[in-house]
């Protein structure tokens, strides 16, 4: 508490003209007085007396009021930002900054005296005793957003309550103020201005990093929003880096793990400003994980902004169908005429009459026969195309291992295989041929025999009710028209379904399966049992309540086996597929199969580098109406798996989703120092760590009028009548005197 004296005063603009208006007048006549009078000295006297008075009406016109007041200083705050992101590992950062605040205890506690200090990380976090032995400043911090470690440290302080503000850090940022910059390191005026927004100076010190400091960094990646698939496309990269220019580097591009291509690049100044192309071909439909990364080099303090991973849909402009019958059956025009009538689908048939590598004459017709290019196809063309329909081939025993291996890797790759069983399904050629890429088994005979020749009737698998094959085509339920198709022709038998399978149609007498599918590697696969299909085509034609039901499972079929459905029977999809680190991202999950309610467990993994995140792990009961959401909000950069379990009517169910949380840039970004111009911009000082007990300025503590003590109006003294009195007497006196009129 403080007391001070002041003058004052309570000023009324109207008495303050009616009084320089009588001033004027005495002004006035004192004037003429001064050219008529004859007398020198009196004349002078009742000049200097008139002045006096002017001068007197004046200050009691103003109301002049001395006043004691009692003040209280209120501590005005300081905020003290302390960088602890993980660029600072690179310097030894965080122990210089250490030493730094234990150097400057003395001086912080000078100015705990008349302002408050509040520490502050980088990411808003309060540190309790940054001196102290204890002190955890061990780098965590993915990025280093300054302008908005700024904004958190403001949050809650008065603009009039602010002293200053001191930032310690390496400068690196790699948030909005770096991003300002132009190619001088000059902020632009707008971001000037949001720094002046504080109305306070901004005090920066500074750990330098050393020059020898080596590193290379993916600044960004260009890329088209969509692909197609088995078309060319490309993604622009820009790299920069110190210490290895002119070097040569390999950058890679990777699509889910798998190398999709490579390019040997020139590091320089042009490579950080105008990138380098890299083509690559996509081969699988989808959202594909991608990621380019610059192959380390021998002497760099980190590699962890070597990579930038992105998401980009692969669509397909056409779907490229490979169609293969091995012997004259209904079924074969009914298929061929679904795939033809498509007109999404690039369609090419085959139908298979000579097997061998010779040629035949047909001496009644006088046709040449030429054999079917089995090896061209399944070896050398095979990759050209997005889905192979098989009906009742297989190749000769000689060549089914070879083409069923390249089979394998087409599914494997991505591609999609359908198979139509029938009477040439049989024999150890159908294991070699079949046997990896089905998602029946053949290592043994259900019912004693391979194939047989009863009536079918058909009816969805319980389990399968949710399966993308069985969902609602065409506004009807395609489960109930299935129960009313008539019975299927014959069928092949096999041991059972592999592991990762589904049964989708079965024969509802004796429970054998008629439809089965599955995913293999990257592609997906299925197979029917029968070869008499086409009788529920036939059969829409005269019924209409069975309009739609070949229609209905043969779309939803292509649609599963080219990438556009999926068999996991919980949905679950994320708000943003890329986020920063710290960002908010909602986790939405539906449950395919009826529920009232449903428990999930959520399970959250990292997979780069590749661990699971317990302390991610939670539950969350009760989803009203099948489905819910959840938020999160990544601190580590990486790509993240989603994971949710449920138990559901139909028994357990599961499904997943991905997004990449990214830093905000590269972490090291050499020569992009922005602590020196947040200085100049507010007012502040820039120095560096090594300074000890520095002279800054700061602006006073607020002070606080409490109480007025005493007021003393001087218009009402009684000394102005005293003077009043005496300058009346001392002109009266004067006019005696001289003889003045």
């Amino acid at each position: 508490m403080e007391t001070f004296v002041t003058l004052s005063s309570d000023f009324n603009p109207y008495l303050f003209w009616i009084s320089t208006a009588i001033a004027g007048v005495i002004l006035l006549l004192t004037f003429t007085g001064y050219r008529e009078s004859r007398q020198g000295a009196g004349r002078i006297w009742l000049i200097v007396i008139r002045f006096f008075a002017v001068a007197l009406i004046l200050f009691v016109s103003l109301n002049p009021v001395i006043k004691k007041d009692r003040v209280m200083s209120s501590k005005n705050v300081i905020p003290v930002i302390v960088d602890n992101s993980i660029s600072l590992n690179l310097v030894s950062g965080h122990e210089k900054i250490k030493t730094w605040l234990k150097s400057n205890r003395d001086y912080f506690d000078s100015l705990g005296e008349k302002h408050s200090l509040i520490f502050h990380d980088i990411y808003g976090n309060v540190i309790t005793d940054p001196a102290g032995e204890n002190v955890d400043l061990e780098p965590k911090a993915q990025s280093t957003d300054i302008l908005k470690a700024i904004e958190n440290s403001l949050a809650g302080v008065n603009k009039n309550e602010l002293a200053g503000m001191i930032v310690v850090s390496d400068g690196m940022d790699n948030g909005i103020l770096s991003n300002g910059m132009n190619d001088e390191g000059v902020i632009e005026e707008d971001l000037r201005l949001k720094l002046l927004e504080s109305r306070a100076p901004v005090h920066t010190f500074e750990v330098p990093v050393p020059s020898l400091v080596k590193d290379v960094f993916i600044e960004r990646v260009e890329h088209p929003p969509f692909a197609f698939v088995k078309n060319f496309s490309g993604v622009r990269v820009f790299i920069g880096g110190r210490g290895f220019d002119g070097m040569k580097a390999r950058v890679v591009l990777s699509e889910e793990g798998n190398k999709a291509a490579e390019k040997e690049v020139t590091l320089n100044e042009t490579l950080f400003k105008e990138g380098t192309e890299i083509e690559f071909l996509p081969l699988i439909a989808g959202a594909r994980l991608f990621d380019v990364s610059v192959l380390p080099l021998d002497g760099e303090v980190t590699v962890r902004n070597n990579h930038f991973p992105f998401f980009m849909d692969i669509l397909r402009e056409k779907i490229r169908v490979l169609h293969v019958a091995g012997r004259p059956s209904w079924d074969v025009p009914f298929m061929r005429e679904f795939l033809r009538q498509n007109g999404n689908i690039d369609l090419i048939s085959f139908f298979v009459l000579v097997h061998s590598s010779g040629l035949e004459y047909d001496s009644e017709s006088g046709k040449v026969l030429i054999p079917f290019p089995a090896e061209e196809l399944f070896v050398n063309e095979l990759r050209g195309f997005d889905l192979l329909v098989i009906q009742d081939y297989l190749p000769d025993d000689f060549n089914a291992g070879k083409f069923g291996s390249e089979l394998l890797k087409f599914v494997e790759e991505g591609g999609g295989l359908l198979v139509t069983g029938g009477k040439n399904m049989t024999g150890n050629a159908l294991s070699e041929f079949l046997g990896q890429s089905s998602p029946f088994r053949f290592d043994g005979i259900a019912g004693g025999s391979g194939f047989i020749h009863e009536d079918i009737s058909v009816e969805v698998n319980p389990g399968a009710a949710d399966h993308p094959v069985i969902k609602t085509y065409g506004g009807g339920d395609l489960a109930a028209q299935i129960r009313k198709a008539p019975a299927l022709e014959g069928l092949s038998l096999f041991a059972g379904v592999k592991e990762g399978g589904s049964v989708i149609l079965r024969d509802s007498e004796r429970k054998y399966p008629v439809l089965a599918a599955g995913a293999i590697g990257n592609g997906k696969a299925a197979m029917f049992a029968t070869d008499s299909f086409w009788k529920w085509k036939f059969t829409a034609g005269m019924r209409k309540d069975l309009a739609r039901v070949y229609d209905g499972v043969m779309t939803n079929l292509l649609n599963y086996l080219t990438g556009g459905g999926t068999d996991e029977r919980l949905e679950v999809s994320v708000s943003n597929r890329e986020v920063f680190t710290g960002g908010k991202n909602v986790v939405s999950v539906k449950a395919n199969a009826a529920a009232d309610k449903i428990d999930v467990d959520f399970s959250f993994s990292l997979l780069t580098p590749g661990k699971p995140l317990d302390f991610m792990k939670f539950r969350r009961d009760a989803l009203r109406g099948s489905e819910g959401a959840i938020e999160m909000a990544p601190e580590i950069s990486g790509v993240y798996l989603v994971e949710a379990y449920s138990e559901t009517k139909e028994g357990k169910a599961a499904g997943s989703a991905r997004f990449i949380a990214k830093d905000n840039s590269a972490e090291l970004r050499p020569g992009r120092s922005v602590l020196k111009h947040i200085s100049n911009a507010t007012g502040g000082r820039s120095l560096t760590v090594d300074y000890v007990n520095p002279p800054l300025n700061f602006r006073e503590p607020v002070k606080y009028h409490v109480a007025t003590v005493w007021i003393w109006e001087l218009w009402n003294f009684w000394g102005i009548l005293v003077i009043i009195v005496t300058l009346l007497s001392a002109e009266w006196y004067l006019r005696r005197k001289f003889g003045l009129s």
